[in-house]
């Protein structure tokens, strides 16, 4: 009887363990995911600033192409029509990722208040 006490609590004793080691990944596990949901917060959050301001630049760069005569000497290679449409489909790009990214379930939270949720061509004058 003597010996079964002593293996019981040698067991116990084992199991105790790996419980506790158990326990101890689980929370080394939690860290690790509370520290990258933050660096990729921070990463998500300039994606966000800086793709809106690519869509503002492209606007203005538009305004710009639009405001210039037909005549200028930069049209001599690409039609002034063509150099519109080629702003308009980056700004396109850049919208429909911008859009995508807005609904991604673990980025969406990242994103300054001041920012839309969605973008639109619509948000854009020069479009």
């Amino acid at each position: 009887m003597k010996n079964f006490g002593i293996t019981v609590l040698v067991i116990l004793g084992l199991l105790a363990l790996v419980l506790v080691g158990m326990g101890v990944r689980s929370c080394s596990i939690a860290q690790n995911h509370v520290y990258k949901s933050m660096e990729n917060a921070v990463i998500s959050y300039d994606e966000y600033q800086d793709i809106y301001g690519t869509c503002k630049q492209l606007n203005a760069d538009l305004g710009v192409i639009k405001e210039t005569p037909d005549n200028d000497p930069q049209f001599s290679q690409f039609s002034k029509a063509q150099r519109i449409n080629t702003i308009k489909q980056n700004l396109n790009r850049w919208i429909a990722e911008y859009n995508a990214k807005s609904k991604h379930i673990d980025k969406k939270w990242w994103k300054s208040s001041e920012l839309p949720y969605e973008l639109s061509t619509n948000l854009f004058s020069n479009y």
